[in-house]
């Protein structure tokens, strides 16, 4: 391997790192966030390690640059507006897949006042946000490469 790719993979890993320690600081606002719009908090039980919940956040995080990597090498990303775009997008849809799991666990809890507590690992709140990423991600993809074999017609007509 040349010295040019090992400085790439350096410097890629040192924005996952970074991105993931982000990540771990924000996932206590995240589960907190969460555990205040569960209405009916006393049926949400602890039983198990916060740390597994804080990796699998932390790495949701994290893998947000490697998102954009992948995005702007498949869609050709060249204007700050389209960073901007594929940034809201792809956020915006992993808060969008959360909340419609949030939403569900209340309605399961509406559903059946009588169960037993949940476990919080059980909640799988993380995996949700990551799917959304994901799928904002693809989103984007799909949207990006559409305006650009638009505006490559257009520019071919005229």
């Amino acid at each position: 391997m040349n010295l040019i790719k090992r400085k790439k993979i350096i410097l890629y890993l040192g924005i996952l790192l970074i991105f993931s320690l982000i990540g771990h600081f924000l996932s206590f606002y995240f589960y907190d966030q969460s555990l205040n719009q569960i209405e009916d908090e006393e049926m949400i039980g602890f039983y198990n390690d916060f740390m597994v919940l804080n990796l699998g956040f932390s790495l949701s995080i994290g893998i947000l640059p490697f998102l954009y990597l992948t995005s702007k090498k498949l869609s050709f990303l060249k204007s700050k507006i389209k960073l901007i775009a594929f940034v809201i997008l792809t956020i915006s849809s992993g808060a969008l897949l959360w909340q419609y799991r949030i939403s569900k666990i209340n309605e399961s809890l509406k559903l059946n006042p009588n169960q037993k507590p949940i476990d919080f690992d059980n909640l799988q709140l993380e995996l949700y946000w990551f799917i959304g990423l994901l799928l904002g991600c693809i989103l984007s993809l799909i949207i990006f490469n559409l305006i650009n074999n638009v505006s490559k017609r257009t520019k071919n007509i005229w």
